[in-house]
């Protein structure tokens, strides 16, 4: 399973740049479930809706590949 980790700026930031976001991303694979990356990366499997509202997803369906935003 792969995952990158986006850095987290809590700093100021210079004008015409943009703060990093607040989340880590997670590169869906066969058999994940949106509870169990919850419970990985949440501590919490029930969390799950943090993530499916995070990016915005109409289901709890997911596919290997897709891209997932895990809020840090």
């Amino acid at each position: 399973m792969r995952h990158h980790v986006a850095s987290q700026n809590l700093g100021t930031y210079r004008a015409g740049t943009k703060p990093a976001e607040n989340y880590r991303i997670h590169t869906v694979t066969h058999g994940d479930t949106l509870w169990a990356i919850a419970k990985k990366y949440l501590g919490n499997g029930s969390r799950y809706k943090e993530i499916v509202s995070l990016n915005g997803l109409k289901s709890n369906v997911i596919y290997s590949g897709m891209k997932l935003k895990i809020p840090n």
